[in-house]
């Protein structure tokens, strides 16, 4: 592989799978020639895995899911066909608790985590899950009596729901103890730790949108529990979703916490999603603007949803991967996201840096590139 040379970017390799279920018993070849090879050794410990920076990536998170219907929203989508009914993609959207057999059944939010931070679908579950409840509610008033004020449809829904609703079985956990980041206890603390809002039908779009927060200004709850604008996420137009795909907004959403960031700059490494399509220069952001092109093939540098890949995994924690440090004839590379496989090539260091240049293999379903991608790691 004479194209590893030192002054090249880190590569991300997407090599493809037909099945999410099904795994392929072909091997995937993987020769490196002894001038290849490249002095210097990869942490393998967690001392370069931080997990999750403003919420948690590790333990059970126990959410609320809130769909919001506009009162006289009648419009009827092959997701949706009934809008005064859920549909059973939405009414389920996330299990109510973990199964027994410690296998999910249903493509949805909690399969995604579980997979994503390394359960197999066999019983053995991942790092981080999540569970929660659903709820369907109808605003009192039309849309257009909001005026586009989402502080004033959540006052009222969370008013609403506050006479059936216990917020206090959705505060379990204590974010960035003592503003420690990546610091977090499993411990209450008075405010609600996450709830997914979601708008059935939002100015009349078809297009899916999202953001990582809730239009609230700290409201205190019956229970004594606040709801804060870093209580949760909102998502729009799910008229038009079904699962798989219902759950990659929330994930997408949710990751924000866990990389940390603004809106614009929490997607990966301080940087917006746009900032990984083109070779242009963007003042706003301090330099130029393409990191590889990896926007198609990731769960937080793009445009349209998807699931992890194994750079993201990694850096929550959630991935160990296969470290070549030898010659190395053959090895099986089972789907990254089913099957929490990467193998990972190191380079080089960076002169009086701990940053890596790195090579990711990362198979993915039904895709084949090869992508540059940061090159500080």
């Amino acid at each position: 592989m004479n194209t590893l040379k030192l002054c090249f970017m880190a590569v991300f390799m997407f090599l493809s799978s037909l099945e999410t279920s099904a795994q392929s018993d072909s091997l995937i070849d993987i020769f490196i020639t002894p001038e290849d090879l490249i002095p210097g050794e990869m942490p393998k410990d967690a001392q370069n895995i931080h997990g999750g920076k403003l919420k948690t990536a590790q333990g059970i998170l126990k959410v609320l899911c809130v769909f919001v219907r506009f009162n006289g929203d009648n419009v009827a989508t092959d997701n949706w066909p009934n809008p005064s009914v859920l549909p059973s993609w939405a009414e389920n959207i996330v299990d109510a608790e973990i199964p027994q057999n410690q296998i999910y059944s249903n493509l949805n939010v909690s399969n995604f985590f579980d997979r994503s931070s390394g359960g197999d679908g066999d019983g053995n579950l991942g790092a981080f899950q999540v569970i929660g409840d659903v709820i369907y509610i109808t605003t009192n008033y039309p849309e257009t009596h909001y005026f586009g004020n989402l502080y004033a449809v959540n006052e009222e829904i969370f008013d609403r729901l506050d006479d059936v609703v216990d917020y206090s079985d959705y505060d379990n956990w204590t974010f960035v103890k003592r503003g420690e980041y990546f610091n977090h206890d499993y411990a209450p603390d008075g405010i609600v730790d996450h709830i997914f809002v979601f708008h059935r039908n939002f100015h009349g779009g078809n297009q899916y949108g999202g953001y990582s927060h809730i239009d609230v200004s700290n409201k205190l709850t019956n229970d004594n529990i606040s709801i804060t604008s870093s209580s949760g996420s909102t998502h729009f137009n799910y008229k038009n979703m079904n699962c798989p795909d219902a759950a990659f907004g929330p994930g997408h959403e949710y990751g924000h916490y866990l990389f940390g960031g603004t809106q614009v700059t929490g997607h990966i490494d301080g940087r917006d999603w746009q900032a990984w399509k083109n070779w242009t220069y963007n003042n706003n952001l301090n330099g130029w603007t393409n990191y590889g092109r990896v926007n198609p093939f990731t769960l937080m540098c793009t445009g349209s949803t998807g699931y992890m890949s194994a750079y993201e995994k990694y850096r929550l924690g959630w991935l160990n991967p296969t470290i070549i440090e030898t010659n190395t004839s053959y090895i099986n590379l089972e789907d990254t996201h089913v099957k929490s496989k990467a193998i990972l090539i190191p380079l080089e260091y960076y002169a009086g840096s701990s940053n890596l240049k790195q090579y990711y293999l990362n198979r993915k379903l039904s895709l084949y590139m090869i992508m540059p991608v940061p090159t500080r790691l």
